[in-house]
């Protein structure tokens, strides 16, 4: 169980920040910025620009979904890899880049699962809710968009094809209907 710091919330909060002069908010945010670095990451998409922060994101969930396995005490951090989709999806609103990462999330996991044998249930689960949840984002991106990733798309299924635990045949399934042309 967490402890509370505090049990008025952010309502007590809001009404001291709204007291504050700029300068003081501008070095609270800059302690928060150096506190961590999901705020680090979170503060630079949200005021540095989507689309800079993006490339940023993408490294980042790539590591957690596919890590250097020589390196000592690397492993999968799917939990982590979530997290920076939500946070990159809070930050910037932006559906097409947020689709990008969920993209970025399920190639490298399907990467790692193919180059290394990796896996296991709870891994292909949390792939095949991802795919689903970026296959359902992408009805809210624009088409030219949505084109533009049928190539990735289609490279992610024959990637897919010979991986077992019925994953394979779950990612062809799904992105067969996502790619077949509108008739």
């Amino acid at each position: 169980m967490r402890a509370k710091f505090g049990s008025e919330g952010f309502g007590r909060i809001r009404s001291t920040l709204l007291k504050q002069q700029p300068t003081q908010l501008i070095r609270l945010i800059g302690e928060l910025y150096h506190l961590s670095k999901e705020n680090e990451r979170f503060l630079e998409a949200r005021l540095g620009g989507a689309p800079k922060q993006l490339p940023m994101y993408q490294q980042f969930v790539a590591d957690c979904l596919w890590p250097d396995p020589l390196r000592k005490g690397a492993k999968v951090q799917i939990a982590e890899a979530k997290r920076a989709i939500s946070q990159y999806e809070r930050a910037t609103g932006d559906a097409a880049g947020t689709a990008e990462l969920m993209l970025t999330f399920v190639e490298q996991g399907t990467g790692f699962a193919a180059d290394l044998g990796y896996g296991d249930e709870g891994f292909f689960s949390s792939l095949e809710g991802m795919l689903s949840r970026a296959l359902g984002s992408l009805q809210r991106c624009p088409d030219e968009f949505r084109q533009n990733l049928r190539p990735r798309l289609i490279r992610l299924s024959e990637l897919a094809q010979n991986i077992g635990w019925g994953y394979g045949d779950f990612v062809n399934e799904v992105i067969a209907r996502a790619v077949e042309p509108d008739v």
